[in-house]
């Protein structure tokens, strides 16, 4: 007896798109890049002094800003 197996059927934008997949992963590693970026500025920065932040490269109201945006806005 014949077995039957059903595929599912292939989507078509992601076979018309091979490096769809690497956009992805590529967009995905810039987020966690910025969520590291601005957690690292809001708990061991910001609480420095602002010759720390001077050091860094930092001034303290562009550090404000940046430590406030999510982690998706550029």
């Amino acid at each position: 007896m014949a077995t039957v197996v059903f595929l599912p059927p292939q989507d078509r934008a992601a076979s018309r798109r091979p490096g769809a997949a690497a956009e992805l992963l590529h967009g995905l590693k810039l987020w966690r890049h910025r969520w590291a970026l601005r957690r690292m500025l809001r708990d061991d920065l910001l609480p420095q002094p602002d010759s720390v932040l001077q050091d860094a490269g930092w001034r303290r109201a562009a550090a404000l800003v940046e430590a406030a945006k999510p982690f998706w806005r550029g």
